[in-house]
């Protein structure tokens, strides 16, 4: 169970949105939870990475109209197979949006909202579509199509922050069952020989990763 409900505005004492966090999650996967939050960061133009901190920072968290963050909760002695929520502004001025990842995220968010008195609202019309509109259509032509979108991902391998990155990648691109190929394996032959082996493999689309470090050899010849 996936969820994305829509909220009007409202600003808060200071530490009170702290606090219905800490109630949801302990409630949900008890109370000796870890909450970790993930804060996207801008250190120059076109590059975006991630801070993440603990439960204090949402201590700040007052004016609902500049939420952009994703809080995850963990049972006691575990650093997988917890739920996150991710909120993030809707409509500048009006309403902002929250993400619940199954359906103990989502009871959590129902007890945030309930603690904090939060109004929900219709979803704010755009002609844009929001990622979860693409990735139902793309998972919908996979099903009619018979099989899953198969691409190939092109980075630099030998540089371990890229790895970090497209690892990342990897973990969005299965859970929405797009099926992945990459040059990393080693092959006693030359890389553009082993990449156009790869891309023959019937293979969809391509996403070519470029970052500080550089790109893959074969992009760059």
């Amino acid at each position: 169970m996936r969820a994305q409900l829509f909220y009007k505005l409202k600003v808060l004492q200071i530490g009170q949105f702290k606090e219905a966090c800490e109630k949801a999650f302990s409630a949900v996967l008890g109370q000796d939870c870890k909450i970790e939050v993930e804060y996207p960061r801008y250190p120059s133009p076109g590059v975006k990475d991630e801070v993440r901190l603990d439960a204090e920072s949402l201590r700040a968290v007052v004016d609902l109209d500049n939420v952009d963050f994703t809080i995850s909760g963990y049972e006691k002695g575990r650093d997988y197979g917890g739920v996150y929520l991710l909120f993030a502004r809707a409509v500048e001025g009006k309403s902002f949006a929250v993400y619940a990842s199954d359906k103990r995220a989502f009871r959590c968010l129902e007890i945030i909202a309930t603690s904090l008195d939060l109004e929900q609202t219709e979803e704010p019309v755009d002609d844009r579509e929001d990622l979860e509109t693409r990735v139902a259509a793309l998972e919908k032509a996979a099903k009619i199509a018979g099989n899953n979108p198969k691409c190939f991902i092109s980075f630099k391998f030998d540089d371990p922050q890229t790895v970090t990155q497209v690892n990342s990648l990897k973990r969005l691109l299965a859970a929405v069952h797009i099926e992945f190929l990459t040059g990393e394996q080693f092959e006693p032959r030359r890389i553009e020989d082993k990449v156009t082996a790869r891309l023959r493999a019937d293979v969809n689309f391509l996403i070519a990763v470029i970052t500080k470090a550089g790109e893959s050899k074969w992009i760059r010849d």
